[in-house]
Order: C-alpha cells, then sequence, then structure tokens
C-alpha cells in the first residue's frame, strides 16, 4: 500500500540553512477552499511533516495555504547527533532561531494563523510572544505547558536533568528513551490515540522512509524543555501574548499537563480554552468523532477572530 506524499496534497518541499549551518526542511501547501488565509503549523515531538497531511489537507480546504517543518533533530531535518534515534536539542531557543529565518526567508510576509501541537504549541507560544506583529491568531492543541510525571517527582526530574546534562550526559537518552522500536509501532497501550488506522499509517510512513523514525529524547532535550517550560509559566510572560489564543486540550492526556494548560489560560489576555474529553494527546490523529469537535471549535474560533489574516472557514 502507498502512502500520502507531501506532493499528493500540492505540496512544495524547501530547505533552507539555519544560523549554525543546519539544513532544514519545509513545505508550503496552496488552499483548496475559498479563502485567503496563511496558517503556520508545528508539529510535535518526534513528528515530521508526512504524518500531518490529513490535518494539513483540512487546512488547505478551509481556505488556508499552509507552511510546516521538520524540527532540527527531526524527520527529514538534519540532526545533530550521530545516533538520528535520539532527539536533541541543547536549548529551546535555537528553535526559535530557526524560527526566525523560516518567518524571514520562507514564509511570505504579513499576518498568520498559528497552530501547533504539543511541542509544537509550546514553540507558538513563545513565537506568538516574541514575533506578536506576524500572528492574528494561535491554536495551541494538547499543548506542552508542563509535563506529566508521577506526582512528587517534578523538581526531581528536574534536578536529575541539571544534574546529568553538568556531568556530561547531555547526549544521552534521558531515563527510560530508547532508540525508536517495536513501542513505537504497536498501538495496543499506546497513549497517542484511540484511532487505529491513523496510528498505524504513521508507522507505515516510517516504514517507507525509515529516515523519519526517531527514538526518545535525550537528557539535554528534557533539559531544554524544562527551562523553556519555567519561561512560559514565569510571572508577566503570556500576559505579553495578545493574539487571541486559543488551546484545546485532551482529557484523556498523559504526556502533557492538562491542568498546566488550563491554568495557563486564565492569564492570557485573550484566550480561550476547551478540552475534549475523550481524546488521548494527539487530538489531530484521533478517530473521527473527535476530530470533529476539533474542527468544530476551530472553525467558530476563526469565524470569532475573523479578518486578521484572511482566513475563511468551509462548512
Amino acid at each position: 500500500m502507498s502512502v500520502p506524499s507531501i506532493e499528493d496534497r500540492g505540496g512544495v518541499v524547501r530547505w533552507f540553512e539555519a544560523e549554525d549551518g543546519a539544513r532544514l526542511r519545509t513545505a508550503s501547501f496552496p488552499a483548496t477552499g475559498a479563502g485567503d488565509g496563511r496558517l503556520l503549523f508545528f508539529p510535535g515531538f518526534s513528528e515530521f511533516i508526512e504524518k500531518h497531511l490529513e490535518t494539513i489537507g483540512d487546512f488547505q480546504k478551509r481556505g488556508f495555504a499552509v507552511w510546516t517543518l521538520d524540527w532540527r533533530g527531526q524527520g527529514l531535518s538534519e540532526r545533530s547527533l550521530a545516533n538520528r534515534d535520539k532527539g536533541h536539542i541543547g536549548d529551546f531557543d535555537r528553535f526559535l532561531a530557526d524560527l526566525d529565518l523560516l518567518l524571514a526567508d520562507v514564509v511570505p510576509h504579513g499576518p498568520l494563523t498559528l497552530v501547533g501541537h504539543s511541542m509544537g504549541g509550546h514553540l507558538a507560544l513563545r513565537l506568538a510572544h516574541d514575533r506578536p506583529a506576524r500572528i492574528a491568531r494561535a491554536v495551541l492543541i494538547a499543548p506542552m505547558i508542563d509535563l506529566v510525571l508521577p506526582w512528587g517527582t517534578h523538581g526531581l526530574a528536574q534536578l536529575a536533568a541539571i544534574g546529568l546534562s553538568w556531568a556530561g550526559f547531555e547526549d544521552h537518552y534521558a531515563p527510560g528513551a530508547q532508540d525508536y522500536g517495536p513501542w513505537r509501532e504497536t498501538f495496543e497501550g499506546n497513549v497517542l490515540t484511540s484511532d487505529r488506522r491513523r496510528f498505524l499509517e504513521t508507522a507505515q510512513q516510517v516504514r517507507a522512509n525509515p529516515a523519519l523514525g526517531i527514538g526518545g529524547p535525550t537528557v539535554g532535550w528534557t533539559n531544554a524543555a524544562f527551562r523553556s517550560i519555567g519561561e512560559i509559566r514565569s510571572p508577566g510572560y503570556v500576559e505579553g501574548v495578545f493574539a487571541p489564543t486559543l488551546i484545546v486540550a485532551a482529557g484523556l492526556d498523559a504526556l502533557v499537563d492538562t491542568g498546566a494548560a488550563r491554568a495557563l489560560v486564565r492569564r492570557l489576555p485573550r484566550g480561550r480554552f476547551v478540552v475534549i474529553e475523550e481524546a488521548l494527546h494527539e487530538i489531530l490523529q484521533e478517530r473521527d468523532d473527535l476530530r470533529d469537535r476539533f474542527w468544530r471549535t476551530f472553525d467558530a474560533f476563526v469565524d470569532e477572530t475573523g479578518g486578521g489574516d484572511g482566513g475563511k472557514t468551509q462548512g
């Protein structure tokens, strides 16, 4: 069985060089429905452009041209470690520097609808804070506002990440993480989605192109994530995000903290919060009835905040 490709959605791949010389992959997709919106989509940790082709098609039908990327260290973008399976970054500011170049050199000038999932939602929030003139509205889907950890271990996990990084283990796997393997392709017991077909389609994409695969995060990634989480949760930070911002959380999320997202949205000047109660972490990969709830919420939000980038919804 063939797997969907970027070209199937009318997409065009473009590569750009980051400040440090890393080669990063992006793709752009034309709108197919009525509307002249421009949308920037950020995938989550371990994800790649092809995983979200169905969702990109949904945006296209709603009148949005879409730009997206493989984060450095993921997908087909350059990876910094000899073991390609390790999800590694030393500082999330490096991601933001990459986004500055993306906005300057790849994405057309003008206001954007910004959508991000998980780690991508976290970075979308940071971009909305840093580049307010470019963001007409933001939609954060199960955003990484904080991580789900066993009760009482949050501080210990942070200290462990700091200590292990200081001791020179930054490029080692975080405790419990490992290379890509059958665990990534086993539907039963997964904490990502209750939709078997979509789960297996992601695995099929990696089988078709093993270079897309990634295992777990490194100590360095974990330490960088904790620091960036501390940044967005610090006093006054999200109070400086003035774009209308919708957070759509998953009621059964076992990876990111829905309660932390609920608390944070109260601090946003123009924030709103919706929970899809039966959804696992990957709302965009969930079964049709749960995805439909997301799209109804998204469409209503775009209608209510319309005009900023010209995006129109399709009934």
